[in-house]
């Protein structure tokens, strides 16, 4: 059985898609960390976040190619996904709520 927490829980928010949290600085430390470990060039914020929007999947595949609608090599995206995903999980706890949602 999972002990007491020491505080009260007041809400509990599930952000799927942006809304609340603004996610767009981690996920472009993310995607640059990821072009790192691959010798890659980082992006510029205002490039990484016009690419978000249609899930990581895409994000990556734009990432890696700098281009919409353009695929990268298979193998190069079959490394890069679970460093995108790593770094990731690594900076999302530093996402904060969008002005005006709290």
């Amino acid at each position: 059985m999972s002990e007491a927490v020491g505080f009260k829980v007041k809400a509990v928010m599930f952000d799927l898609d942006g809304t609340l949290l603004n996610t767009a600085p981690q996920i472009t430390e993310a995607a640059n960390a990821m072009l790192s470990d691959l010798g890659m060039q980082a992006l510029p914020y205002q490039q990484v976040k016009n690419y978000i929007g249609e899930g990581a999947p895409i994000l990556i595949k734009r990432c890696l190619t700098g281009q919409i609608d353009i695929e990268p090599a298979p193998d190069l995206y079959a490394q890069a996904q679970p460093l995108f995903f790593a770094h990731y999980a690594n900076n999302v706890v530093d996402s904060l709520p969008f002005d005006g949602v709290l």
